[in-house]
């Protein structure tokens, strides 16, 4: 092989210059391809209306306040649940919403790594959050722990069903 190539450089070159395009149009041409598949959305996640009770669903790496249906602002991350399918609105819980929490100059920040909230929930008075690390928020965050009463198992956390980005 070695000795063809040295007594014919130029049908090498032929041969290696060709193999290099059919794989650049077969990848080409694959890419290009429309196989069927479509491209999902990024996970969201649900958001409480603050003024309504209503949830929407909002980006996923935002906690809030964000728009809301009601208006500006109106908007705070919802932890919901259900023991039963996510998609049937009417076995979906919120257990609680989280706002960020803001610290004054004369406070002191969290140590680094740490992350608190305010969090409530919604039969709460609405200006009632409390400190995600309190004893009342981790009281909050153990509704969530219960298992089911009829299954005995875990809640399912919910999620806004996936949806595609050409949608």
């Amino acid at each position: 092989m070695r000795r063809w190539l040295n007594q014919n450089p130029v049908a090498a070159s032929v041969l290696i210059l060709g193999f290099i395009i059919f794989w650049v149009v077969v990848l080409v041409v694959r890419m290009n391809s429309d196989d069927g598949e479509r491209a999902l959305a990024p996970v969201e996640f649900y958001f409480y209306d603050i003024e309504t009770g209503e949830l929407f669903a909002g980006p996923s790496n935002v906690s809030g306040p964000i728009d809301a249906p009601s208006g500006e602002g109106n908007g705070y991350k919802a932890y919901v649940f259900t023991c039963g399918d996510c998609n049937d609105e009417t076995q979906r819980k919120v257990y609680w919403i989280e706002k960020p929490m803001s610290f004054e100059e004369d406070e002191e920040p969290p140590d680094e790594g740490e992350v608190y909230f305010w969090v409530r929930t919604p039969d709460m008075p609405k200006d009632d959050w409390v400190r995600s690390d309190s004893p009342r928020g981790e009281a909050i965050f153990r509704l969530a722990e219960a298992p089911c009463p009829e299954k005995k198992q875990r809640l399912n956390h919910c999620f806004p069903p996936r949806r595609y980005l050409d949608d």
